[in-house]
């Protein structure tokens, strides 16, 4: 079944077309951000990049994230750039423990066994539903 915008009231076609386009784009943002979806409960889901700054030489990268009321965690990634060496993305967390990224009630921390100085751009991406 289709649901179909009435050109009769041309605000609802304005905001039944922002919806959707807010839908397929799901910008990112460093301030919370409704992204459109929902999670299995019917909560909207939230969306917040978090600048992580430098990955550290060696152990952990700790930022605050700044979220609270936090219902549940949806999805959390990150992206590491080496802008130097033009290696600009490296997706966070990679796989098998060697670089893990976990986030708490106040922190996101990204763990570095070995030195990742070089990756001087990072950013955690988080989405989530509130209470």
């Amino acid at each position: 079944m289709s649901r179909e915008l009435s050109m009769s009231s041309p605000g609802a076609l304005r905001d039944g077309l922002y919806k959707l386009w807010r839908k397929f784009t799901q910008p990112n943002s460093t301030t919370a951000i409704q992204t459109g979806k929902f999670w299995i409960d019917g909560k909207p889901i939230y969306r917040k990049v978090i600048d992580m700054g430098a990955l550290a030489s060696s152990g952990a990268t700790t930022v605050a994230h700044g979220l609270a009321g936090i219902s549940e965690v949806v999805s959390l990634s990150g992206v590491a750039n080496d802008i130097a060496a033009g290696a600009f993305v490296k997706a966070l967390p990679i796989p098998n423990d060697v670089l893990p990224m976990t986030m708490g009630v106040t922190n996101i921390v990204i763990t570095s066994a070995s030195d990742l100085t070089a990756y001087e751009q990072c950013y955690a991406i988080v989405e989530y539903t509130l209470l």
